[in-house]
């Protein structure tokens, strides 16, 4: 159990890990530690935050020990995290005031601010406090008093277990086994295997059963940053681009490129060589790539490609020279592609999923053809190990 309440510390404290925004993906920024009685899905990160729930109902309080040292302030939520005088996070301290704040998620640097030479609140409430909230509100007052923000330093997380104020498996097993009175004779011996939940990390289902859907999931925060520019996290764009995981999805065989195809009405949405718009071909670039050399605008739209010019569709091209040879011979076989295709100004361009009938994107469709790429029903097959590829520490370092 203490080495599953390791992962509650790891999430907190890596911020920046890509396994952490996988799970922040699936289950949400806090990971599903903040739903109580926790998730009623069986996956293993759902198990984990159940068998923190279960350390936390033996009477050791989690949230308690894992305290936030505070210095600039904009790192730390003033009332979802645990930072002051470790008196756990004020929204359940003072779920009065919690009640009355317009922003939620707002920082400690946010509400406590020097102003005129004195640290004060500088509060947003949806209406003034009154009543038991206004006691509440001198309470906290009272408990700011005398702290100081520190632009020098960045907030962190602290363990108060330890004198080192660093996490260990060693001091949170201590903890529970004092709960638990397993050094008391008279007190019949628990088994930690009883306990429901995770009773075991077991290689062989991690392997066949979570990975491949973090790997789909991958595949979707990879699809979502290349597919929807998202500005929250680049590190999609890196997936798909630069080898980490979207790469290695398609060395398995499943071209991810190839199975999100663009459905064009306007044109003006879409890049004409760098997508994967044309019946399903692939990105023109690679299909036509002597063209692609020769093209001024490399990130042309559709529209600026193929117009509409007295009656008749056809290709406005900008070349940095005229084709010839083979090149001339493929701007043939493009326009006899493009033969047909007419632009609507009606909708929006979107984007299309094949693996599904509804051409949307799901984890399980491409978790599916992951397993049947990877043979994991096939007992005739050599196993495979999806801890050997070489990629972020992910779920690799679960006995670190």
């Amino acid at each position: 159990m203490g080495l599953l309440g390791k992962w509650k510390w790891r999430f907190i404290n890596e911020q920046g890990a890509l396994w952490r925004k996988v799970i922040a993906e699936i289950h949400g920024s806090s990971g599903g530690f903040d739903t109580i009685g926790g998730s009623n899905n069986n996956s293993t990160w759902s198990s984990i935050v159940g068998s923190c729930n279960r350390i936390e109902h033996l009477g050791v309080p989690l949230n308690n020990l894992m305290v936030r040292k505070i210095y600039r302030g904009t790192q730390t939520l003033f009332w979802k995290d645990n930072w002051l005088n470790n008196l756990g996070p004020l929204k359940e301290c003072f779920p009065r005031l919690f009640a009355l704040e317009r922003f939620k998620d707002c920082l400690v640097a946010d509400r406590w601010v020097l102003e005129e030479g004195v640290w004060q609140g500088k509060w947003d409430w949806n209406r003034q406090p009154s009543g038991r909230a206004d006691g509440d509100l001198t309470k906290l007052v009272t408990d700011l008093n005398g702290f100081t923000l520190d632009e020098a330093q960045d907030d962190r997380w602290e363990w108060t277990l330890t004198s080192s104020r660093k996490f260990t498996v060693a001091s949170l097993c201590h903890a529970i086994q004092l709960k638990m009175n397993l050094n008391d004779a008279s007190v019949p011996p628990f088994t930690w295997n009883s306990w429901e939940g995770v009773k075991k990390i077991s290689w062989v289902s991690w392997n066949k059963s979570w990975y491949p859907r973090l790997m789909a999931v991958l595949g979707l925060v990879a699809l979502k940053q290349k597919i929807w520019g998202s500005s929250e996290n680049e590190n999609g764009v890196l997936l798909m681009n630069k080898g980490h995981f979207g790469e290695k999805i398609e060395q398995l065989g499943i071209p991810l490129n190839n199975l999100m195809v663009r459905k064009i009405y306007r044109g003006t949405q879409t890049l004409f060589s760098k997508d994967n718009w044309l019946n399903n071909l692939g990105p023109l670039k690679e299909c036509f790539p002597r063209l692609f050399a020769l093209e001024r605008f490399k990130d042309c739209l559709v529209a600026d490609r193929w117009v509409l010019e007295e009656g008749v569709w056809q290709g406005k091209w900008d070349w940095n020279r005229q084709p010839s040879g083979r090149a001339d011979g493929d701007l043939t076989k493009l326009v006899t592609d493009l033969n047909g295709f007419t632009l609507d100004e009606a909708q929006d361009d979107r984007w299309e999923w094949t693996l599904t009938s509804s051409r949307k994107f799901t984890v399980a469709s491409l978790c599916h053809a992951i397993q049947l790429k990877m043979n994991l029903n096939d007992a005739s097959a050599p196993p495979f190990t999806w801890n050997s590829w070489l990629v972020e520490s992910a779920f690799s370092v679960l006995f670190d």
